[in-house]
């Protein structure tokens, strides 16, 4: 899936926690940033310490507990 920068994705954690994380861009050394949208924290993906995929775009007012879109 390509990913798009401003873009908020669905996001499901090794534990089965769905997420809500926007996609901030690449930086100019090629690592991917985020923003956590429940808990307003920024981090780099090489910070993040389990595994975790995206599962599907989705709007800025869709939950974690809605799923993905249809």
């Amino acid at each position: 899936m390509d990913l798009n920068p401003g873009q908020a994705y669905l996001v499901t954690l090794c534990s089965g926690e769905l997420r809500r994380w926007r996609h901030l861009g690449v930086d100019e050394r090629g690592i991917v940033s985020w923003l956590d949208l429940e808990t307003g924290r920024v981090f780099l993906e090489t910070q993040v310490m389990y595994a975790w995929h995206v599962v599907a775009p989705v709007g800025d007012d869709q939950g974690p507990s809605e799923g993905p879109p249809g």
